[in-house]
């Protein structure tokens, strides 16, 4: 008689393991699936700011090469006016040195 309660007793114990296994089982499982999302997550932050930095950069870029036009637009208006000081200066001189010649 002792083995069919022993027996019952054993039944139950493997029954309750493979429930429990089960439950770790499933457990485990959502552990991969939330680590999954977290890691997904972080890879979606990541790449979000990889694309801002870029997005800066190249805007940075931008700015940077319309200073630089202005600027040699600015220098180019400035050595033509210098270029149209200087030949007046010079008209004007040969004015004068052929007025001096005539007198």
């Amino acid at each position: 008689m002792t083995r069919i309660p022993l027996f019952a007793i054993v039944s139950a114990a493997l029954f309750a393991t493979g429930a429990c296994s089960e439950k770790t089982d499933q457990q485990a499982q959502d552990a991969a699936n939330s680590a999954g999302r977290d890691i997904e997550a972080a890879a979606d932050r990541a790449g979000n700011a990889i694309d801002r930095a870029a997005n800066s950069i190249s805007a940075t870029a931008d700015r940077t090469g319309d200073n630089i036009e202005g600027a040699a637009d600015r220098a180019g208006n400035e050595m033509e006016n210098g270029a149209q000081k200087a030949k007046a200066k010079t008209g004007a001189a040969l004015e004068r040195a052929g007025k001096h010649l005539q007198d």
